[in-house]
């Protein structure tokens, strides 16, 4: 929300005032130091720039975090001024450049000719360059550069980053407290706004997460700085879980997941949004109904194999990593046709959730209206690190057996990350590259390569892999698996559909779903009801009303489930 100023510090346009004119007309808070007060009334450029900087001397903490060195790649901002800053934060040594004209590297110009319509971040690193004495010989160029700040913060609307850091950094001029109080107020509302009570970002705010972050780590920095904090208790709380939240999300080449655009410096905003608010804490697991996002791992480490998934749009996006290094990501497509007629599916729900300590599992639904939808399910285990990916699509009563029903889905691959069949002959497939690598099984394809693939497929094509299947309808289910294990890379894996009975009947694969897989001692079980039973089915000796089943059969013939759903 705009904030606009409620005094103007500075009356008169600048230009139109010499220094000595403009400084004898400014007016300042009570209790402002009685010798900048004087400096001023008198006219004296040269004790005023002095007493100036004295006062914001006092009103620093040194001890504090300083603005990062990076602060002004993370908004737009004239590159000059960015780089400025960087040159000037005094963090590591740089060699002079050889036949370099100092007069030409200084910002102080640049920032005098600001304008009006100049963004914001043009003047968050002019105000925070102006809090750098200069030298005699440039007081004039700092008191110009100072002015049209002050002329700026005084006529146009102010983000609330930008009136907090006004006034800070024009303290003690009149007006200052209150833009202080109001950008103060605004940036506790956009944070109470923006994300859930655990610290998750809607996932709106997914595409510009990297600068809006940015604009919390540089308001965070000026008030500790200042002894003056934007956050109270409970958004202090709340920033901090913010941090918690979006730090994993960083993928290589200065990405988050599920962002199209790198973003700059991002390594060095999370390192520093971490400095903020202390050690970081576990990378969460959560779902979030308000924000639509969930976050799956198969462990907290911030390398383990994990799933990010936001559902506000027309599809699910989906983000799946391992180590740190994204493989599959972007929008989870779904085309899925009945008797030649294409569903419209554009408004996902969570209607379950679990978390416990053998799997993450969500499902979302959607419909296309008539008894149709499609429920998608992602499960990811713990100790086996496996993934499954999954849609069950109902076309309900009204479609007869007689009429196809078709699906295909599908995600892309990330950048650096190849899909090819795992060898000649076979049907499950790698995904290689950047350090990280994974096995898919497309369970409704048979896994002997002599038999038939029938309607079920698998393809990558312009780095998009997709996989299908078809059946007389009124439904069917399509799973696929992946596995993050290093310890059962080279195990031929195994896989099959399974039989349901129900009342010792077999029952159709279009009213309900099972398949198998074996890696070594691992086997991994999915049922899936496609329409309600009369009694409890039968599959792998279990008998069971549940409409989802997924588990592990373990080597003595036991049935552990990791997710059960009524």
């Amino acid at each position: 929300m705009p904030i606009h100023p409620s005094a103007n510090p500075a009356p008169g346009h600048p230009e139109q005032l010499g220094h000595s004119e403009f400084l004898r007309r400014l007016q300042f808070v009570r209790g402002a130091p009685s010798a900048l007060k004087q400096a001023a009334a008198s006219g004296n450029t040269a004790e005023f720039v002095r007493q100036w900087f004295l006062q914001l001397g006092h009103r620093t903490d040194s001890r504090s975090l300083a603005l990062p060195e990076r602060a002004f790649d993370w908004i737009a901002v004239q590159s000059g001024l960015a780089s400025a800053w960087r040159s000037r934060s005094g963090r590591r040594p740089r060699r002079p450049v050889i036949g370099g004209h100092s007069q030409a590297r200084s910002p102080l110009p640049a920032i005098a000719r600001l304008e009006p319509d100049d963004g914001d971040g043009d003047l968050l690193a002019g105000l925070a360059l102006l809090t750098r004495p200069p030298s005699p010989v440039r007081r004039d160029q700092w008191l110009a550069a100072w002015r049209t700040c002050i002329s700026l913060t005084a006529t146009r609307p102010l983000s609330p980053e930008l009136a907090f850091t006004t006034g800070l950094l024009l303290a003690p001029l009149k007006g200052t407290s209150q833009l202080r109080q109001d950008g103060r107020r605004g940036l506790q509302q956009e944070l109470l706004e923006w994300t859930d009570t655990d610290g998750t970002p809607h996932a709106e705010l997914f595409e510009q997460l990297p600068e809006w972050l940015g604009t919390l780590v540089r308001a965070t920095c000026w008030g500790n700085r200042f002894a003056a904090s934007p956050w109270n208790r409970p958004t202090s709380k709340r920033f901090a879980r913010l941090v918690d939240m979006v730090s994993p999300l960083y993928r290589r080449r200065d990405r988050l997941a599920l962002s199209h655009r790198p973003a700059r410096g991002l390594r060095d905003l999370l390192a520093s949004a971490a400095s903020l608010t202390g050690p970081p804490g576990q990378p969460p697991v959560s779902q979030s109904d308000w924000a639509r996002v969930a976050v799956l791992r198969s462990d907290r480490t911030s390398d383990a194999p994990a799933v990010i998934v936001t559902h506000d749009g027309p599809m699910p996006r989906l983000d799946v990593s391992c180590r740190g290094r994204s493989l599959l990501s972007d929008e989870w497509s779904l085309d899925v046709t009945s008797d030649k007629r294409s569903w419209s599916l554009e408004h996902w729900e969570c209607v379950c959730w679990q978390s416990d300590e053998d799997a993450d599992y969500i499902e979302l639904q959607a419909h296309d209206g008539d008894d149709r939808r499609v429920d998608r399910h992602i499960l990811l285990s713990r100790a086996e690190e496996l993934l499954v990916l999954a849609d069950s699509v109902i076309a309900g009563p009204g479609m007869s057996e007689h009429e196809r029903l078709d699906c295909r889905s599908g995600l892309a691959l990330a950048e650096g990350i190849s899909a090819r069949p795992a060898g000649k002959g076979r049907r499950d497939w790698r995904l290689v590259g950047a350090g990280a690598s994974a096995r898919v099984f497309p369970l409704a394809i048979p896994d002997d390569p002599r038999l038939a693939t029938g309607p079920a497929s698998i393809t990558c094509q312009d780095n998009h892999l997709a996989w299908a299947h078809a059946s007389p309808g009124p439904a069917l289910f399509l799973p696929l698996v992946i596995d993050f294990s290093t310890s059962g890379r080279r195990l031929r894996p195994e896989w099959n559909p399974l039989t349901v009975t129900e009342e010792r009947q077999v029952v159709s694969p279009h009213r309900a779903a099972g398949y198998r897989l074996r890696l070594g001692n691992v086997q991994l079980v999915i049922y899936r009801s496609l329409a309600t039973p009369q009694t409890p089915r039968s599959v792998i000796g279990q008998h069971s009303n549940h409409e989802t089943m997924i588990g592990m059969l373990r080597p003595d013939g036991e049935f552990s489930p990791l997710v059960l759903v009524e």
